[in-house]
């Protein structure tokens, strides 16, 4: 399996405690779960710093903030400018890493280390 984030990040680890306290009969947690999660906690982080939480405070948030926090999971994201990716229909939604994994024991393995999928991109 390829995924998207380093498994040792302080992220993912964050994810695996809280799935351990909300799901703990749960052993599947691979990328799109963490995903999920990780897009609740960015948006979660971003709303403590707005006066009131709404689309459009988030949109304005998101789109003028250079360095969002990601908990080490990727790069910081920064959505004030174009992303070369698809000639710039992507704005930076991506981060275009990837390292190949597997399970053992019901444990993530990295097979290989992460690779910039867009090298100078």
């Amino acid at each position: 399996m390829a995924e998207d984030f380093p498994i040792d990040s302080a992220g993912f680890a964050q994810f695996q405690a809280d799935m351990a306290k909300y799901d703990p009969r749960s052993t599947y947690r691979a990328g799109d779960l963490f995903d999920a999660w990780l897009a609740a906690n960015v948006v979660a982080q971003a709303a403590k710093t707005l006066p009131t939480v709404s689309a459009k405070s988030l949109l304005n948030y998101f789109s003028t903030t250079t360095s969002i926090n990601t908990f080490g999971a990727t790069d910081p994201l920064n959505f004030t400018v174009p992303d070369p990716a698809m000639g710039g229909l992507i704005p930076r939604l991506c981060d275009a890493k990837d390292a190949l994994y597997h399970y053992v024991n019901g444990q993530l393995v990295e097979v290989t280390p992460f690779v910039d999928l867009l090298p100078g991109a």
